[in-house]
């Protein structure tokens, strides 16, 4: 996984100069148009430059028959090898994004349960102490009559 993930900010550092190249070029390109109207609306004409075209390239040299042995077998393994290493990795990156999906699901169902829980518990510490508030009432007074407490009356939130 550390591989991948350092393939993976590799990746993005290089797109990132790229990008950055880019803008450079973009700019700079920009700033000759600003100057070349400059000049035009001076009075001045911009420089203007001769362009050559390339010398054509050689002719490519004629081949001839590359007789060295080459161990098939060994080749056909490397190429088996990097395919699997490919799959490794799309199949690694694939699990571990549905994994990252699952587990917000999992939070997202979670979310109202917890709540829920949290209610519960609101309502069972308030039980306590109307009951802790009875058990004085019985153990203080003489009387056998005891005034309930209204039970707390919550709603539920869905």
């Amino acid at each position: 996984m550390d591989e991948i993930e350092l393939e993976r900010q590799l990746r993005q550092q290089r797109l990132q100069e790229i990008c950055e190249a880019n803008q450079a070029a973009i700019e700079a390109r920009e700033r000759q148009a600003r100057e070349c109207e400059y000049l035009e609306e001076m009075g001045q004409l911009p420089e203007r430059r001769e362009w050559k075209l390339p010398e054509p390239e050689p002719p490519p040299r004629e081949r001839g028959l590359d007789t060295s042995p080459v161990n098939w077998s060994s080749v056909i393994d490397q190429r088996i090898a990097d395919a699997r290493g490919y799959l490794l990795e799309v199949i690694t990156e694939t699990v571990a994004e549905l994994a990252e999906r699952q587990r917000d699901a999992i939070d997202d169902a979670m979310r109202p349960l917890r709540a829920e829980l949290c209610e519960l518990k609101i309502s069972n510490a308030e039980l306590r102490v109307a009951n802790a508030a009875l058990r004085e009432q019985l153990s203080a007074g003489d009387d056998s009559t005891i005034d309930l407490p209204a039970l707390p009356l919550r709603g539920r939130a869905n």
